[in-house]
């Protein structure tokens, strides 16, 4: 929109669902739109075509997290004052399924994904479903090129 003489613009977009509603944003974690889940949670993963990805979800406020990928560790993310954080892997996703965990104050919590890419159909700047583990949505961001978010169920289960 246009206010003034200054052009707003929303970051990513929103993705919703019969059972959850996320904002998308390019180069980043997906923002889940659901009360926070008490506890640790998994929310999602993005990534591009070249395996940078980025892992966000949510934990006790202030808590360091721990991230391992196929029980390899991978990162380490301290959670901000409402209890998200977000890990950016450091190493390019290879594409098939992997296995994602997240431990902190000693609970963990694992997911399984499958980070293979898909681009979506030619002309199309969206496409996405459900899948076992929660929504998968591959999507053309403001700034170009492709990205996929997983979100995990665990996200937004009441």
């Amino acid at each position: 929109m246009i206010e003034g003489a200054q052009t707003i613009q929303a970051e990513g977009y929103l993705a919703v669902a019969p059972d959850m509603a996320a904002q998308l944003r390019g180069g980043d974690d997906a923002h889940v739109l659901a009360p926070p889940p008490h506890g640790l949670t998994l929310s999602s993963i993005d990534f591009d075509r070249k395996g940078a990805a980025v892992v966000g979800g949510r934990a006790s406020p202030g808590a360091m997290v721990d991230l391992t990928l196929d029980g390899r560790p991978v990162g380490e993310a301290t959670a901000g004052p409402q209890g998200a954080f977000t890990v950016d892997l450091g190493e390019p996703l290879t594409p098939g399924l992997h296995r994602l965990a997240v431990a902190s104050l000693g609970h963990a919590v694992e997911v399984t994904a499958d980070t293979t890419f898909t681009p979506p159909p030619p002309g199309a700047l969206v496409t996405g479903g459900a899948t076992n583990s929660g929504w998968r949505v591959t999507w053309t961001p403001p700034g170009g090129g492709v990205q996929t978010t997983l979100i995990f169920a665990q996200a937004f289960a009441r």
